[in-house]
């Protein structure tokens, strides 16, 4: 899995309380590395 890019990143922080969710659910099939990246 590829990590995401800028604007997806802008995209899931623009979401408010529900990119808390999202940003978790890709928690759950990246390496504790690329969270620290993301």
């Amino acid at each position: 899995m590829s990590l995401l890019s800028v604007e997806q990143i802008d995209v899931i922080y623009g979401s408010g309380s529900q990119a808390n969710r999202v940003v978790h659910d890709f928690s759950l099939e990246l390496s504790s590395g690329e969270i620290v990246c993301l």
